[in-house]
């Protein structure tokens, strides 16, 4: 899962590269740049369970081990941004550190709310950047809380209440397609930017989770029958640009497959995945660095040159970052 995971996370960096820098940088799944988020979280649903069952199916231990994992990394950025740009910024330190939006960015974002302060006093601002936004990957945050949240929920509705696990995962699967049917008609008949932000949150990816959690539950099944699936599957994704709406209604159960049946048939990635894996670190801190990179002029540069610089210089400070902040936390 790993090397799925490092992939997943490039493929994020590409799309925000390009995005940020104007570039058309060619990955080979550029073309299908919305599925990589649910990817992970389809990953996510899959082990998510396998974690909870592991410790007992007890919330507290549960949750204090996933926020281990996640919340240092998470925290780090947030702060190394908000002090280290004040040096990119326009306004004088005393200025800018007393700034309400300072403060109000590190509120926002350690509540994992970025969107109600996105970004900085004076940084980013000039006519270089598309966005002044600071990390513009880390909306899926608040999501990851919530489904994180819905695991012992869930748990409880089919160990203690009796519900057939099967139809209750397929039932979340099936609502979360409406609500994604739902605020992509609101968005495409009315325009409002909010329909299409609000279609992308915590219901939106309820899909992709739970068809992990449900591949997760029925292994022996999916694997079984791993050559049909195959069969069923490939073709559609790669014929996914020629269906209308694809990314609404039929992504989380095309992708999250896929991405997980790559992940558990063969062993081809056995012996990078014992190594620390920074995947996580990569889709963090990509987005400030390549607005990082903007200002310090990598524009001039060619545009391949400058991509894998963002590459290596946020491998290297997503492994730096895990080694002195992320794995003390998870080892403690």
């Amino acid at each position: 899962m790993n090397v799925v995971r490092y992939y997943l996370a490039i493929s994020v960096l590409a799309r925000h590269f390009n995005v940020l820098t104007g570039e058309h940088v060619v990955w080979p799944t550029d073309y299908y740049a919305p599925g990589s988020i649910g990817g992970f979280f389809a990953l996510s649903g899959f082990l998510a369970f396998r974690s909870y069952n592991s410790r007992g199916c007890r919330p507290g231990a549960y949750f204090a081990n996933r926020a281990r994992r996640l919340m240092p990394m998470y925290i780090f950025i947030i702060l190394l941004c908000a002090i280290g740009l004040s040096l990119t910024s326009s306004l004088p330190a005393a200025e800018y550190f007393t700034s309400p939006e300072f403060w109000k960015y590190l509120a926002a974002n350690a509540c994992f709310l970025n969107f109600l302060q996105p970004t900085l006093p004076g940084v980013f601002e000039s006519e270089a950047f598309i966005m002044p936004t600071i990390n513009g990957a880390i909306w899926t945050m608040k999501v990851d809380l919530m489904l994180t949240l819905s695991v012992p929920i869930v748990h409880y509705l089919y160990s203690r209440c009796r519900w057939n696990k099967a139809w209750l995962f397929a039932a979340i699967i099936a609502l979360s397609l409406l609500y994604r049917i739902l605020f992509s008609y609101l968005y495409l008949s009315t325009g409002n930017e909010v329909y299409h932000i609000l279609g992308k949150q915590f219901f939106g990816q309820l899909a992709y989770f739970y068809i992990g959690v449900a591949i997760c539950f029925f292994y022996d099944g999916f694997m079984r029958h791993k050559w049909v699936i195959l069969a069923i599957i490939l073709p559609i994704f790669l014929l996914s640009k020629l269906i209308p709406y694809f990314n609404i209604y039929l992504d989380p159960i095309i992708f999250a497959p896929l991405v997980i049946w790559v992940s558990m048939v063969g062993s081809w990635g056995y012996k990078i995945s014992k190594t620390d894996n920074v995947s996580y670190g990569i889709y963090l801190y990509h987005f400030p660095i390549i607005q990082l990179g903007i200002w310090l002029g990598m524009k001039e540069m060619p545009s391949y040159l400058a991509f894998i610089t963002v590459i290596l210089v946020t491998s290297a400070l997503s492994f730096a970052a895990w080694k002195l902040v992320g794995s003390r936390f998870v080892k403690k």
